[in-house]
């Protein structure tokens, strides 16, 4: 039910807030489905999915593994055939010698040729020595041949007592890849060297198979192949894993030859430095995950399909109470308040049902409740409005007398305020005044301290002045002595300068007698000459010091006369120090008599501030209870007004009450109880 003006009306759609219209996609049916198809859908898809990548990385674990245990497996082969042909010929070459190949001795032609019958694997044996000589087995007869000139011997007389394995190679005789297994004589001047068919080999790493289409094969240690199933033996292989292969000893390489995704295992053998490399198919994953995959869609449709079927029974037994739950409350919203819901479970829904039905008999009570009370309150309402008409009339009066009496005690608050401001505005003068006074007094006591502090700053330039003058008195002194001082050296230097001629005549002189002397006084010419070199020196720096001398002189003169300036200066300056005491004598004086006059006058004004502040506090508080009483005399007006309000307010809410409980006698009417 709303109400819309002044009338109550029954709104058939009040029970339901929302949009009567719904998007199909939204109704309590299809989010069961869909909730129910997200359970079914998203677990089996999660478990599948995951069963097969798990199987899918096992299977291709286990490939590799295998392929791997391939590697390994050919590595040890590899390992054992070449390490006991190594044994053999260690042992064969301590039994020969380079004399036994010199002289093709029988002996050791039985023995070579038992050795090569004992081991069908190898093409030939050979042995040659330092001399050139050579014996071959089988023995091919006469034929060019210096085993000096081959690599298998060059490369074991480089390690002699050391077994060595060469490189493969395609042997010129039978056109076979093989390796040389070689070792130097006993004597240390030959070789022996066998050279060892890998076809067997090839035979053997053929054989092994990785997956259905994987395989292994080997490089050499220069990467050129060995055994392949599809390359030539001593074809280098080429691309950018073989590269990756060469340079590690062991691990996994993926790679793509020739549009197809591999997987490679690889191993290192150390006697020899292969390569030994187990490749497989990635494609061979999927092919074997395949079955997986099947299984793993056809179970996720079985379920589905159970599922579904399980779906459609569970959402039915939800929506068709739900139907009749709503339909039944289509129609108690109508107004048809008899309508009642059998209950045929036990289960959520029989007790909503169950509820449903105590609520409509609950709605019936109280609308027959209403129905009576709505009369009822229809009379009650006739005699209120009655009863507040009168009220009204009593409270107009009382509030125009209230209005009368508030509108002369405003004007006697007025007044009382007008002397308040006039006394506060007294007060902030006469306050204003002692603090000027004070500030007056404490300025006036940092101008005493001021002046104190100056006198002595004037006694402490007297006696700087005092020192001074002393000082300069010394200087003066000084300066005198250094002026003796010059006048002694300008003496010496004289005497330094006539000792100077005198010692360049003697040395003129001794010249003369030198020359005279003729050839015996050349010696002594020469001395004379440099004594009179020395005097003319001598003389230069007289002359020089001479000059220095007249210069400190002059210099010496002026300071003198400076100084006794700078005397007069500072006796001056001690007169007027003199004064300015006297005189900062007399200014602390006057300031002392300034400084009790003015604080006899900040008493008189702190006084006066007093005074004139209890006198504005009895202004204002007289103000205020003037004010107090004005408020209340307003607020009784108010309330009288408010009063009055109220009472029109409540006639008219109860003539609106009688309409109202008209209105409802109609609505229940309109219900079918």
């Amino acid at each position: 039910m709303t109400r819309t003006g002044d009338e109550l009306k029954l709104n058939p759609d009040s029970a339901n807030p929302t949009r009567k219209k719904r998007t199909v996609l939204l109704t309590v049916k299809n989010r069961l489905i869909a909730s129910f198809l997200l359970l079914l859908l998203v677990p089996g898809t999660l478990i599948g999915t995951i069963s097969y990548r798990t199987a899918a990385g096992s299977i291709a674990d286990r490939l590799i593994g295998s392929a791997a245990e391939n590697v390994e497996l050919v590595d040890q082969t590899i390992r054992q055939y070449i390490q006991l042909e190594m044994q053999d010929v260690d042992m064969l070459a301590g039994q020969l010698s380079s004399a036994m190949i010199d002289r093709k001795d029988h002996q050791a032609r039985q023995l070579v040729d038992g050795f090569t019958s004992k081991h069908p694997e190898l093409e030939l044996l050979t042995l040659g020595n330092e001399n050139g000589a050579w014996m071959k087995s089988p023995d091919p007869g006469a034929q060019e041949y210096d085993p000096r000139t081959r690599d298998w011997y060059k490369q074991t007389m480089q390690s002699p007592g050391q077994v060595v394995v060469t490189d493969p190679y395609v042997s010129v005789t039978s056109g076979n890849v093989v390796v040389t297994v070689a070792k130097t004589l006993q004597d240390g001047k030959g070789v022996v060297g066998v050279n060892l068919s890998l076809q067997k080999l090839a035979e053997i790493v053929k054989n092994v198979k990785i997956g259905t289409e994987g395989y292994v094969y080997v490089l050499d240690r220069t990467g050129k192949f060995l055994v392949h199933p599809t390359n030539e033996a001593g074809k280098a292989a080429e691309g950018a894993h073989y590269e990756e292969i060469l340079k590690g000893d062991a691990g996994v390489v993926e790679y793509v030859l020739n549009g197809n995704a591999k997987r490679a295992a690889y191993a290192t053998n150390p006697t020899t430095g292969w390569k030994i490399v187990g490749t497989m198919e990635v494609r061979e994953v999927g092919i074997a995950t395949a079955p997986i995959l099947h299984n793993t869609v056809i179970v996720i449709v079985s379920a589905l399909s159970v599922g579904a079927v399980l779906i459609f029974f569970i959402i039915r037994s939800i929506t068709s109470p739900l139907r009749q739950l709503t339909e039944a409350s289509a129609r108690v919203s109508g107004g048809d308040l008899t309508e009642t819901i059998p209950i045929r479970s036990g289960d959520e829904f029989g007790r909503l049902a169950e509820s449903f039905n105590r609520m409509t008999e609950s709605l019936r009570h109280v609308l027959l409740e209403l129905s009576e009370t709505s009369s009822q309150l229809a009379a009650s309402s006739e005699e209120m409005t009655a009863g507040t008409g009168q009220t009204s009339q009593a409270a107009e009066r009382i509030a125009g007398s209230i209005q009368n009496a508030a509108r002369s005690m405003d004007t006697q608050t007025q007044r009382a305020q007008e002397t308040a401001r006039v006394m506060e505005e007294m007060s902030i003068g006469v306050q204003r005044i002692a603090e000027s006074a004070h500030v007056i007094v404490e300025t006036s006591s940092k101008t005493e301290e001021d002046v104190h502090n100056g006198g002595e700053t004037v006694q402490q330039v007297k006696r700087q002045m005092t020192a001074l003058r002393d000082s300069i008195d010394g200087l003066a002194g000084t300066i005198r002595e250094l002026t003796n001082l010059s006048a002694s050296i300008r003496e010496m230097n004289e005497a330094i300068a006539d000792i100077a001629g005198q010692t360049n005549l003697l040395s003129l002189n001794a010249a003369i007698e030198a020359a005279r002397a003729g050839e015996q006084g050349k010696g002594f010419a020469v001395v004379a000459h440099e004594v009179r070199k020395l005097a003319d020196r001598s003389s230069r720096t007289a002359d020089d010091i001479h000059t220095v001398i007249a210069e400190m002189n002059a210099l010496m003169e002026r300071a003198s006369a400076e100084m006794d300036k700078r005397v007069r200066e500072a006796a001056d300056g001690i007169a007027v120090v003199l004064q300015a005491e006297s005189a900062f004598r007399q200014i602390e004086k006057s300031t002392l008599d300034v400084v009790g006059q003015i604080q006899d006058i900040s008493s008189i004004t702190e006084q006066m501030s007093a005074s004139s502040e209890q006198v504005a506090a009895s202004a204002q508080e007289m103000a205020d209870s003037f004010r107090e009483a004005s408020g209340s005399y307003v607020q009784v007006a108010a309330s009288s007004q408010e009063q009055l309000a109220s009472m029109e307010e409540i006639n008219g809410a109860a003539e609106a009450l009688a309409r109202m409980a008209e209105q409802l006698q109609r609505v229940v009417e309109r219900f079918k109880l």
